[in-house]
């Protein structure tokens, strides 16, 4: 995956065609494509869930057809047999509790009993916890062993283990977690060169929701150029920075020159590091600077499948926004919203059930509370961030696409699973947004492994301990003794975003909606903003993007 670092696209035009703008559904939205309410669902309250009138004509329209008895969002009976075990391995011991009734005929017979699910957990490291969670929700069996072959996703979390499965050979009843090549054009340097690209063959493509960037060294002198006669604070970025490590905030050029000569050789070679204009007039909440986490789901690259998961995180800085200066600059807290930097302060707030108030909040309790002040209209916004999404997957797709023909030849796998852009492979990435006080979107950074933990630390007041006193950790989470306990905000959001992700993996490919009524609250956030319809209870956005295939080297 040297593309980024050694030369341009090989077939401009073919990406050019890759990078269409969006188009704006002119139709008017029905009542069948209004969404429910935004309040937050956990996938485990589903007698809490209202409906929405897509999803109701959806229910109504599967137990007519298929005969399905769907009760208080509960799944009663299933028809359609798709409860084979995945060719090459072995059948699951562990079914599920419904049974499917068999059609009737002259004489009565016993229902059989569906074979669950399975979801391989086997390299998800801290992101276990909570697929273990959605799966016992879903009534998935779990696989924790990462011999085991017959499980029908299998999570991961780095290209090493998907070159694992995908050299080895996964079935067609079979779905990675993770897409090859991601890592590589999701670090912030590549990004930002790849949007830069569009921008150059189509103007406009990057430049209304990405900040004018400069990828350093090579770009030294085009910033130079640009600064000059200038005074405007710039963020700086290292490429392979992660959790807010390294980031600073320089007051003009003159100071980012003299912080980038004291970073000495992180600049040099391939290092490299990103720059960016800063953001000077971000929307505040309560004083406070906040940004957003948005989850999307690429659930395919050919043809290209985008879809958006309309609950997320709001991550609130910890102390009051001032407008960027000599004096206030390394008052980090008031103008890096980073969870992993603001959860070390002292007025960190944690967010009590409900998702309302505190330094992390779900986007659902943000937008009902801006929208409460006036002047702020969430459906607009939301509109605004699934075109953001389209156009930078539409981006990246013609690089990751020639990714996997390069790894085709060197790993020669048994079976092209995994390699030809297809289903074999879905990946859930995490968009970081931030408004200006315009309510207008501006992308941050793409997160190719966003934290799935559900977990959050509890720092202990001097001489206070908790009941179980193993209890006390002093990882490196956090500095000071703490406990570790479930967040109620992070349950909500990443169960409802990975729940529905699950659901539409399997339901899109197997046509086989029917078995995840119990899926039906995280499916509500969904929405399908690139590609062909895939069907079943998800609404689609209001953009619309026509799959065009790049050429040769695409």
């Amino acid at each position: 995956f040297g593309l980024l670092k050694t030369a341009p696209l090989s077939n401009r035009s073919g990406t050019q065609k890759g990078m269409r703008s969006v188009q704006t559904s002119s139709s008017s939205r029905t009542s069948k494509q209004q969404i429910m309410s935004r309040q937050i669902d956990v996938v485990v309250n589903k007698a809490s869930v209202e409906q929405s009138p897509r999803i109701e004509a959806w229910t109504t329209a599967v137990d007519a057809e298929n005969s399905f008895a769907l009760s208080s969002m509960n799944l009663t009976a299933d028809q359609d047999g798709d409860n084979a075990p995945p060719s090459g391995g072995e059948e699951s011991e562990q079914e599920t509790d419904e049974t499917v009734p068999e059609k009737k005929t002259e004489g009565k017979k016993k229902g059989k009993k569906l074979k669950a699910l399975a979801l391989n957990i086997g390299c998800a490291r801290s992101s276990a916890e909570v697929l273990s969670l959605v799966a016992t929700n879903l009534g998935w069996a779990i696989h924790e062993s990462r011999a085991q072959t017959d499980s029908d996703i299998i999570w991961v979390v780095s290209d090493d283990q998907i070159q694992t499965h995908l050299r080895r050979g996964i079935s067609s009843k079979q779905h990675v977690a993770k897409i090859l090549g991601m890592s590589d054009v999701c670090s912030k340097c590549a990004t930002a060169s790849m949007l830069r690209l569009a921008e150059d063959l189509t103007p406009g493509a990057s430049s209304s929701f990405f900040p004018r960037s400069w990828v350093l060294p090579q770009d030294m002198a085009a910033l130079g150029e640009y600064m000059e006669g200038r005074s405007e604070p710039l963020i700086v970025k290292p490429d392979e920075g992660a959790q807010g490590d390294g980031i600073f905030i320089a007051s003009d050029y003159s100071d980012l020159q003299q912080r980038l000569r004291g970073m000495g050789g992180s600049v040099q070679g391939n290092a490299g590091v990103l720059v960016q204009r800063y953001i000077e007039k971000p929307m505040l909440l309560g004083g406070l600077k906040f940004d957003l986490r948005v989850y999307v789901l690429v659930l395919s690259l050919e043809p290209l499948t985008v879809l958006l998961c309309r609950e997320g995180l709001a991550r609130f800085c910890t102390a009051p926004y001032q407008k960027p200066s000599t004096k206030n600059l390394h008052h980090l807290t008031s103008h890096l919203t980073n969870y992993s930097l603001n959860k070390r302060s002292d007025d960190f707030v944690h967010t009590e059930e409900g998702g309302e108030g505190g330094s992390k909040r779900t986007i659902s309790a943000v937008f009902d509370e801006l929208e409460a002040k006036g002047g702020f209209g969430a459906e607009v916004l939301w509109e605004r961030i699934e075109n953001m999404v389209a156009e930078t997957c539409a981006v990246m797709q013609p690089y990751l696409l020639n990714g996997l023909q390069e790894a085709v030849a060197s790993d020669k796998p048994p079976n092209m699973r995994g390699y030809d852009g297809g289903d074999g492979c879905f990946h859930l990435l995490g968009f970081d947004v931030m408004l200006d006080s315009d309510t207008c979107p501006w992308l941050l950074e793409v997160n190719c492994s966003p934290r799935l933990a559900i977990d959050q630390v509890e720092p202990l007041a001097k001489g206070q301990m908790p009941e179980n006193p193993r209890d006390v950790c002093r990882c490196m989470e956090d500095h000071r003794p703490h406990v570790h306990v479930r967040c109620h905000v992070d349950e909500a959001v990443k169960t409802a975003a990975i729940g529905g992700a699950m659901a539409i993996v399997i339901g899109s490919r197997r046509g086989k909606w029917g078995r995840f009524a119990d899926a039906l609250p995280a499916l509500a956030h969904y929405r399908q903003v690139c590609g062909p319809s895939i069907g079943g209870p998800v609404a689609p956005s209001h953009v619309t993007r026509e799959h065009v295939q790049g050429g040769e080297g695409g």
